[in-house]
């Protein structure tokens, strides 16, 4: 897939994606051996929760070492107060990152109540969903407000 002019949604975008929701789709952990529309054991739901936790905790992580790396070189310079954007673009990346963390929690909390393969599938739909409605928010509003003055 080539990427269209301006459009920013490449090869290495689409590969990202997919390694990103292979792994949330594998720390959802195996069904019991009772079938796939089984409950689900709890050491795959304490995995999913602590996989949630990490998931989010790495991309605030991520966005914060971003963030404090942006301005490095040696012609670089804040030009606006308190170097904006880059603050604010580091809570707009995090917010897909964090949700899916969350996502993944809660459903792990779920783990006798829903069966095994919505468990499985939520985090990744839900993953999947956020970053496109990302993308687009970022590419028609925040773009257009990160790229002028601040205010």
């Amino acid at each position: 897939m080539a990427p269209r002019p301006g459009s920013g949604l490449d090869t290495r975008w689409a590969v990202l994606l997919l390694i990103t929701t292979s792994t949330v789709l594998l720390v959802a952990g195996l069904p019991t051996r009772r079938g796939r529309w089984s409950r689900g054991s709890l050491a795959a739901a304490i995995a999913q929760g602590i996989g949630g936790a990490v998931i989010a905790c790495w991309m605030l992580g991520v966005a914060q070492f971003s963030a404090s790396t942006y301005f490095t070189g040696t012609d670089d310079a804040c030009t606006y107060p308190n170097c904006w954007p880059v603050d604010q673009q580091k809570w707009c990346f995090v917010v897909p990152g964090v949700l899916i963390g969350v996502v993944m929690f809660l459903t792990a909390l779920l783990v006798n109540k829903v069966p095994w393969i919505v468990r499985t599938l939520t985090p990744a739909v839900v993953w999947v969903a956020r970053l496109l409605v990302q993308y687009w928010v970022w590419k028609v509003y925040l773009l257009s407000v990160f790229e002028g003055p601040p205010g």
